[in-house]
């Protein structure tokens, strides 16, 4: 799951959710079922993806 990169003196390390053992299992059952509730707090929050942010207003 965790996935190292090194690019010169830089190293970058992704994790998500599913590699940290002090998570029980009812949250990382919330984390997995924002994919049926909301795409982009799944990828953000439960991918540890980058993205922009949204806007929560309906008329924008």
């Amino acid at each position: 799951m965790a996935n190292l990169k090194i690019n010169g003196d830089v190293g970058i390390l992704h994790t998500t959710y599913l590699d940290n053992k002090f998570i029980d299992t009812e949250y990382k059952k919330l984390l997995e079922n924002l994919v049926n509730e909301d795409e982009y707090f799944y990828t953000v929050y439960a991918l540890g993806e980058w993205s922009a942010l949204k806007s929560f207003r309906q008329d924008l």
